[in-house]
């Protein structure tokens, strides 16, 4: 049966406007501060107590007790740990999160959910070593990869929530393709799981529940991916100035 050319060509135009609807929307994900409970979880306070002892034991003769306040609160500030330079990885793409910890990506997945992988190594499986068919997880003894699932769900009142719990690794190693991973050791980060309000938006805008705990190796693992890194493509942003006190970020590059 042969197609009318009108009915292609509206066929065309309507997807034509839904890739370009999809192109405009986002996954946002913001990395936070830890609080108290997430610092104790990476044993961050221990290695906190652990330096200001080894400072407390040097045979101090700072001209006052002030100078001795400021040198510690100085230590505490190098072992705080950055938002900035963690590594993330989605459908073809890869992103760094900034000083304020945001990483985003265009959306290329229509399902309201996705996963966020966390660990410090995957291995990229190719077709005929031209094309890469996807990504798979790398097994160690001491399993340092952690999987968090967000699902946006409705209540009975028809309020959306985010649904975040945990997950193991699939059997066959596979990483699905609605994950973004982040590329650094578990213990650098805590996400912690149960239902979060959400809203009705066609951007996937992740919950305030990811914290930084420490950054111990990401320069390492960066280094160790860089093989993996050259199959993706970067993400740019911009920043738009609305108003005097409005400032907008947009990819660039999609």
């Amino acid at each position: 049966m042969k197609v009318p050319k009108i009915l292609y060509l509206i066929l065309i135009t309507i997807t034509t406007i839904l890739i370009n609807l999809n192109a405009d929307n986002k996954i946002i994900i913001y990395l936070q501060g830890a609080p108290e409970k997430a610092l104790n979880s990476a044993e961050l306070e221990l290695a906190k107590e652990q330096g200001i002892a080894k400072l407390e034991k040097i045979d101090t003769k700072t001209p006052s007790q002030i100078n001795q306040k400021l040198i510690k609160g100085e230590l505490l500030k190098q072992l705080s740990p950055k938002l900035s330079g963690f590594m993330a990885l989605y459908s073809g793409y890869v992103d760094y999160s900034d000083s304020n910890g945001l990483i985003s990506f265009p959306l290329r997945h229509t399902t309201p959910k996705l996963y966020v992988v966390i660990t410090p190594r995957i291995k990229l499986i190719d077709v005929k070593g031209q094309t890469i068919s996807h990504q798979e997880f790398v097994t160690t003894p001491d399993n340092q990869t952690k999987i968090y699932l967000f699902e946006k769900k409705q209540d009975q009142n028809k309020l959306f929530f985010w649904q975040v719990s945990e997950q193991q690794i699939p059997t066959n190693n596979r990483i699905s393709p609605l994950s973004v991973v982040i590329l650094s050791k578990p213990k650098n980060l805590y996400i912690s799981i149960g239902d979060f309000i959400a809203n009705d938006s066609k951007h996937i805008i992740i919950p305030n529940n990811i914290y930084v705990t420490g950054n111990i190796d990401n320069g390492k693992v960066i280094l160790n991916s860089l093989n993996n890194i050259r199959f993706f493509e970067p993400i740019t942003t911009e920043e738009k100035k609305i108003s005097n006190i409005i400032y907008q970020r947009m990819i660039t590059n999609m």
